[in-house]
């Protein structure tokens, strides 16, 4: 598999809401930009390829969501 990440600064996502942030049109905040369909687009486009988009749980500072792509 690739593995690439993209690592965001600012106050992270709460546990409990996880995967609240992959469901369509939900925000954590209504002052952000944006209309909240890119990380369910992109975590939908990845699972059709057979890979994924995850929440890297474990990391700190920020963010951090994991694209994994299958090797063909």
């Amino acid at each position: 598999s690739d593995v690439c990440s993209s690592d965001l600064t600012g106050p992270g996502v709460p546990l409990d809401k996880v995967e609240f942030v992959f469901e369509r049109f939900k925000k954590l905040d209504d002052f952000s930009q944006g209309i909240g369909l890119g990380l369910s687009l992109s975590r939908s486009i990845a699972r059709k390829l057979g890979g994924d988009v995850t929440y890297d749980t474990s990391f700190k500072g920020g963010s951090r969501f994991v694209f994994v792509h299958p090797k063909k």
